[in-house]
């Protein structure tokens, strides 16, 4: 348990907020074999483990046992992952990955699986693999496959946010000797795939991605439907081309820029599109008391935070968000220890563990508040900006007569 605390503290941590939608589609029990994209490196796992009511076991390339993966090895052993020989890394046996995860679908454990094989910087989804299907369909049991997505807006950014999106459950009665027919394996991979498709991102632009489960989340909770309906009639409309389709996306990035200027959840404003002026003066005075200690605690922590923003930009992209959590794990508390060092030697010991109490804290804060405090003077400077509850109604109504002009 040691490994999910952990991955929920840092998952806490590092997003500012993480939406899990239809969790209850996961089996509470039995055998169920998780099958996620793989967009951010290291993040993808952590985000699962903290979100998911079971821990997995997840399969990893076994290169990341070798020499150069040293520092994660523990982290590896603590989750309990798999090794899978990967074709692109030279190949190998995976007899013994078959036989260790049909064992724990057996004893009715989870298995988490990043179907496409591979963490990459598509905005879309990559081929699916074989290899989920094969370990079903060769295990003699009933299993239920549940697709997951993972949405990053905003993938390397620290306090960005993440939706973790599940899917449809696939049920599925393995045999021995079930995944020597190709022909049954292909076809339960493409349903995986297809089911995947439906909560990962598969727009050529993230930000659409986004937009257009904003605009679904819009139009359901004003018309009183099922929000998927409506994210697949915003899909459909995009694979036609139709011409409101852009409208849609430009209407709901719109709303989701207002609302990000105001510091509130688009949930909030979905809930509550009564009470939208409280939700707007509240952000103002949030704003104006949280100005002072955020503004502290960046300039106390500066050299960090620095640090470790140079430290992600070194590597691709899809890596980046992992390169800043691990950075930030070691290069904030080393920055703690100098503060630490530095005022003990030049004033005392409790001088010195206050200093390192109030820069810990301030990190926090800062982390946690300065993004609020960057919207809230971004809607000060920006001329012209009617951020104001008309503004914000005006955004809400434009993403419903949008979607309403696609073709039912």
């Amino acid at each position: 348990m040691f490994v999910v605390q952990l991955a929920r503290f840092l998952t806490h941590l590092f997003f500012s907020k993480v939406d899990v939608t239809d969790a209850d589609r996961i089996p509470k029990e039995g055998p169920v074999v998780v099958v996620s994209n793989h967009h951010s490196a290291l993040v993808d796992p952590m985000v699962l483990l903290a979100t998911l009511d079971r821990q997995p076991r997840f399969m990893a390339k076994a290169a990341l046992w070798g020499r150069q993966y040293l520092p994660i090895r523990p982290l590896l052993s603590a989750a309990r992952a798999v090794p899978v020989h990967r074709v692109k890394d030279g190949g190998g046996d995976n007899s013994a990955m078959f036989s260790s995860t049909r064992q724990v679908l057996r004893e009715g454990g989870m298995i988490a699986v990043f179907g496409e094989g591979v963490s990459h910087d598509d905005p879309g989804l990559k081929d699916m693999k074989t290899g989920p299907a094969r370990i079903v369909l060769g295990a003699e049991i009933e299993t239920t496959i549940v697709p997951i997505g993972l949405v990053f807006p905003d993938r390397p950014r620290y306090r960005s946010t993440v939706t973790v999106a599940v899917g449809e459950p696939i049920v599925v009665r393995g045999s021995a000797g079930g995944d020597e027919d190709r022909d049954e394996v292909q076809r339960l991979t493409d349903a995986v795939a297809d089911g995947l498709s439906l909560v990962a991102p598969t727009w050529d632009r993230q930000d659409d991605q986004h937009a257009a489960r904003a605009a679904a989340k819009v139009v359901s909770a004003r018309h009183s439907i099922d929000e998927g309906s409506v994210l697949n009639r915003i899909n459909r409309g995009a694979d036609l081309a139709h011409p409101a389709s852009k409208d849609v996306l430009d209407a709901a990035k719109d709303l989701l820029d207002e609302c990000e200027h105001l510091d509130v959840e688009l949930q909030h404003v979905v809930e509550d599109e009564a009470n939208l002026g409280a939700l707007a003066r509240t952000s103002y005075v949030r704003s104006i008391l949280w100005a002072l200690p955020t503004i502290l605690g960046h300039v106390v922590n500066y050299p960090a935070y620095l640090a470790c923003d140079l430290v992600a930009k070194r590597n691709d992209f899809n890596f980046q968000a992992t390169a800043k959590l691990l950075a930030g794990i070691v290069l904030y508390p080393l920055w703690w220890l100098v503060i630490f060092v530095v005022v003990w030697w030049q004033a005392n010991i409790a001088w010195a563990l206050g200093a390192v109490i109030v820069a810990t804290a301030g990190g926090y804060v800062a982390g946690s508040k300065m993004h609020m405090l960057k919207t809230s003077n971004a809607r000060m400077v920006v001329e012209d900006n009617d951020t104001d509850l008309s503004g914000l109604e005006q955004r809400f109504n434009a993403v419903v007569r949008a979607v309403d002009r696609l073709p039912a």
